[in-house]
């Protein structure tokens, strides 16, 4: 090996060496420029604001950056290549060329079951370059991914490591701050990168707050053909709405509530997805509100079961031998508890039910639709919405069917 090439390799591992070490230091950072920035915007000091997001951004892409090279470093081993694709195997690997037998085992005896623990382990011990390297850049990648999510692959660490780079939740706010100042086209701009980041959202089903920003935009706007794609692009990950092999089920649950009620349809039938139940409503209720009451009584039923799915585990959660009976009676219960009328409240459970009953008459299911503003109109947390339902009670007013 000549002296360049000695010299460029030193190079190398000289520049993890200062990176690396940092990484908890920028993590750090990074989460104070975030919520700082979020701070700034709530006192309306967007420029400030939009300075914080931007640092948190760039301190985000210098530490996965350094954690990126780290691990290209890691894999470009003979002890990589043993390891053959496993995360746990390389660090095995790199350990039993370093310490002794004995001394892993007491390693491995002290971590347990806990791969964070036996990093620290590890980290505390003189290691190679490489492999501390390597150790780093693991820990740091499973402040955001379980090890589960990797599934012991080391391809899979590298592409989280590579995505985790980008920061959507920092670029989301950055349009907060465009929209709040009245740029729309910047906001759009930063929603649409956000959404195209996603893959970085450290919690999964906050992926989609770029998409409802999207669509609340093009509502403003009074662009409605656009503010519907973002709502069918949510759904579109929802399998019980999108999934050509539920289309039997959705049938079921449309023939129960037009047919037997909404009783029956709770009974029978639960769905727990959370992400969608926004979409879900908004497109009922704009369907609804336009005339198209066929397509949105099944997405305005899903949005209801979903919300008082949620209620039921809540009393199932002090009364475990709970079971749903009939809706006047969940409906006091969550009248009579404050955490449940919060939610209720937060989630416009009443209005759902009105507007589902709305569309259920529409639509010919004179009696479901009956039954529920009878419910509605007798529940003490109902307010506005129990007395709508005693006018539609005395004189039915929706709005006529669009015919195929």
């Amino acid at each position: 090996m000549n002296r360049t090439h000695t010299f460029r390799i030193a190079a190398v591992f000289s520049a993890i060496l200062v990176l690396v070490p940092s990484l908890g230091a920028v993590e750090s950072k990074v989460w104070v420029e975030f919520e700082n920035g979020k701070r700034l915007f709530r006192e309306k000091e967007f420029g400030q604001a939009l300075n914080a997001f931007r640092s948190a951004a760039t301190e985000r892409r210098t530490m996965f950056e350094a954690a990126s090279r780290a691990l290209s470093a890691a894999m470009d081993s003979p002890q990589a290549r043993r390891a053959e694709g496993s995360i746990l195997a390389l660090v095995e690997e790199y350990a039993k060329e370093i310490f002794l037998s004995s001394e892993l085992e007491r390693i491995n005896e002290q971590a347990g079951s806990s791969l964070r623990k036996k990093i620290d382990l590890l980290r505390q011990r003189r290691l190679t370059d490489r492999f501390r390297g390597f150790l780093d850049a693991l820990y740091l990648t499973l402040d955001y991914r379980t090890f589960d999510e990797l599934g012991d692959s080391l391809a899979d660490l590298q592409k989280a490591a590579a995505a985790l780079a980008m920061y959507p939740e920092a670029e989301f706010w950055m349009g907060r701050v465009f929209e709040a100042e009245g740029e729309l086209r910047l906001a759009e701009i930063q929603y649409s990168r956000a959404w195209d980041m996603r893959e970085a959202y450290e919690v999964a089903d906050d992926r989609f707050t770029p998409l409802y920003a999207l669509a609340d935009l093009y509502r403003t706007r009074g662009d409605f053909l656009r503010m519907e794609e973002q709502y069918l692009q949510i759904l579109r990950q929802d399998t019980t709405v999108s999934d050509p092999k539920n289309e039997y089920l959705r049938n079921a649950m449309l023939n129960t509530l037009t047919r037997d009620g909404f009783d029956k349809f709770m009974s029978l039938y639960r769905t727990e997805t959370d992400f969608s139940v926004r979409a879900l409503d908004a497109l009922g209720s704009f369907w609804y509100e336009n005339g198209r009451q066929a397509k949105a009584v099944l997405y305005l039923g899903l949005a209801v079961n979903r919300v008082l799915t949620k209620a039921i585990d809540a009393v199932r959660s002090e009364e475990p031998s709970y079971a749903y009976a009939a809706l006047p009676e969940l409906l006091a219960r969550i009248a009579g508890r404050r955490d449940l009328e919060e939610y209720a409240r937060n989630a416009e459970l009443y209005r759902l039910l009105f507007t589902l009953a709305d569309a259920l008459y529409a639509n010919g299911a004179r009696t479901p639709a009956r039954d529920l503003w009878r419910v509605l109109a007798a529940a003490p947390g109902a307010g506005i919405w129990g007395a709508k339902s005693e006018g539609q009670l005395r004189s039915p007013v929706v709005k006529v069917p669009v015919l195929p």
